[in-house]
């Protein structure tokens, strides 16, 4: 049975697609790192937020709900953090499965 060149393209377009999704799905100790330094961030800017307000009560417009909208911040800091650094370790890691760094005299 022959392939054209074109079939040979798609099978292979194919399976590098297959390989990048099985790849990034089983990363789940990277998930697990990035959830934790996520935590860690959105957790010490919490801290942060809460000093300012002891230092400098004047610079807090509702002290009486403070607490509530730092942690609500601290929630919305993380989602957007994991989801951010998912999108990059995405991003680099199929840009390595597609030669980029190799080619690539920058990096």
């Amino acid at each position: 049975m022959k392939i054209t060149k074109r079939q040979l393209r798609r099978i292979i377009k194919e399976e590098r697609a297959r390989l990048i999704k099985e790849s990034i799905t089983d990363m789940m100790d990277i998930e697990s790192k990035v959830a934790d330094s996520a935590t860690g961030l959105s957790n010490a800017f919490g801290s942060m937020m809460r000093q300012m307000a002891q230092d400098d009560p004047d610079m807090i417009a509702a002290p009486d709900s403070w607490e509530e909208e730092v942690q609500n911040a601290q929630v919305n800091l993380d989602s957007a953090l994991i989801a951010a650094i998912e999108r990059v370790i995405h991003e680099h890691e199929e840009d390595l499965h597609n030669g980029e760094y190799a080619r690539n005299e920058n990096y």
